[in-house]
């Protein structure tokens, strides 16, 4: 006698979503795990989202980004990207992209903008799914490690543009 197995509407329903959605492996990254990477959005396009998940067995995170024209078509003139650290005094004009590995090359511009602040957007370990607000843009990163679980929580900071 044959053993026949039942399983109930919603293993189905879960079975059909992930197959015509995609399940996170399924989603298309912009990184690859453990590896150095540099993400440019394309000419005219501002970085707006972050998304990432953490693999706990790799300790590394990867990356999807995505790009928006600048808020309302306006110009970035007054918006730089920050070092964290305000003692420097230096700043750098927005990037537009985000990388694992970076110049320093900086230009000592004073800046005066008002530069909003995010909390932790995400937990260690979890998803991390960041947008920027509407009508600013992202100026800079700041990332804490932990060493129990090697994640790393992130804040960023955007600026109003002009």
């Amino acid at each position: 006698m044959a053993t026949r197995i039942v399983r109930p509407l919603s293993f189905f329903l879960v079975t059909l979503a992930v197959s015509l959605f995609g399940g996170v492996e399924g989603r298309r990254y912009d990184t690859e795990w453990r590896a150095t990477f540099i993400f440019q959005c394309p000419n005219g396009k501002v970085l707006n989202r972050l998304y990432s998940i953490f693999n706990s067995s790799k300790y590394d995170r990867i990356w999807q980004f995505g790009c928006s024209s600048a808020p309302m078509g306006r110009q970035l003139t007054n918006c730089r990207w920050m070092a964290w650290s305000q003692a420097s005094g230096f700043s750098r004009t927005v990037k537009h992209g985000t990388g694992a590995s970076d110049s320093n090359v900086v230009d000592k511009q004073a800046v005066s903008t008002i530069v909003f602040f995010t909390c932790y957007v995400n937990a260690l370990g979890a998803t991390m799914d960041f947008t920027v607000p509407p009508g600013k843009v992202l100026i800079g990163a700041y990332s804490e490690h932990n060493n129990h679980t090697e994640d790393r929580l992130w804040k960023f900071r955007h600026c109003q543009v002009d």
